[in-house]
């Protein structure tokens, strides 16, 4: 029995056919179960299965009626036992779940579909929050959420693994989160508690526009290679002192043959040398070229378009002057 309910969420996530039957039956078993077991067997696997939707998804893009009735279950939860799973169950799970994405050694697929997912589940948990619960946790949301996300949106240090594309679509779904709880929490209360999020995000473009600048004058090593390095003649040595050096000390051709020890360490030490070079050589390439890709990425991203889908929504929410005031 512990088995089937997780069977039937991960039948509901794969086929939309029986979608129907299967989340009626879903919602039986939440109300036979109670809020214990619902939580146990019912919305831990829903969550993980949510993940799981964004990250088997070939091009990134995840249809609707795939994510839509795992989350009406997470609804369903809600309403039967109360708002506390919201506080005691999604906000945690979806917090812990954005922590250990961002603060991976690897920034992996599987951590940018999990972001994915929380951004989405939240987006439609949202409307069904109480006055106080959301005015209570806007903080909590703020902080662990909302901002660590926009902050892994112009991190430097890590690539999304398909790109610019994925970047840019984690931003808008980014946007679409916090002009959900704008909404939400109207007018007047958005102008109070917004002001830091919209800010951080916004910089975001200047920082972009400014990173754009200078990788035009990026100094490039391979420049190095047309400079000619040229020894003044008066520097050079005179080749009848050398030879003269060489009578006196009594050197000659059966004193080199005669150690080839010596000759053979020495080429050696030049291997060594050379290989050491090329090595660093190739390591500074790769990390010039990842720089490269993640600098291409953020400019993907905050780009006009998306400044412009975040810029108007916000504007006819909160009002131009006060947009214009904190940025």
């Amino acid at each position: 029995m512990d088995n089937f309910p997780c069977l039937m969420i991960e039948k509901l996530a794969k086929s939309s056919f029986d979608s129907e039957t299967i989340t009626s039956s879903l919602q039986w078993i939440i109300m036979k179960f109670g809020p214990t077991l619902t939580s146990k067997y019912v919305v831990r696997h829903v969550l993980r299965v949510l993940n799981t939707c964004f990250y088997n998804s070939t091009d990134g893009e995840v249809p609707k009626e795939r994510f839509q009735p795992l989350i009406n279950c997470l609804i369903f939860s809600a309403s039967m036992y109360g708002p506390s799973y919201f506080t005691l169950q999604y906000i945690p799970y979806l917090s812990h779940t954005v922590s250990s994405a961002i603060r991976g050694t690897k920034f992996t697929g599987r951590a940018c579909a999990a972001l994915e997912a929380t951004t989405t589940i939240l987006t439609h948990l949202v409307p069904y929050l109480t006055d106080k619960i959301l005015m209570e946790q806007l903080s909590r949301l703020s902080k662990e959420i909302i901002l660590p996300l926009i902050g892994m949106l112009a991190a430097k240090n890590c690539s999304f693994p398909l790109g610019g594309p994925q970047r840019r679509r984690l931003c808008l779904k980014t946007v679409k989160l916090i002009l959900a709880i704008g909404v939400r929490i109207g007018r007047e209360m958005a102008r109070l508690h917004l002001n830091e999020i919209l800010q951080s995000f916004f910089k975001n473009y200047e920082l972009s526009i400014s990173n754009g600048l200078g990788r035009n004058n990026t100094y490039c090593d391979d420049q190095v290679d047309d400079l000619v390095f040229t020894i003044p003649s008066s520097l050079e040595p005179a080749s009848d002192s050398i030879s003269a050096m060489i009578k006196t000390s009594g050197l000659n051709d059966s004193w080199l043959s005669e150690s080839p020890n010596s000759l053979h360490a020495s080429s050696e030490s030049l291997n060594m040398t050379s290989s050491s070079t090329k090595e660093k050589t190739s390591a500074s390439l790769q990390n010039r070229e990842l720089e490269e890709k993640i600098l291409a990425e953020i400019s993907e991203t905050f780009c006009p378009e998306t400044a412009y889908h975040a810029y108007v929504p916000f504007t006819r929410l909160m009002g131009g002057i006060h947009m214009e005031g904190i940025l």
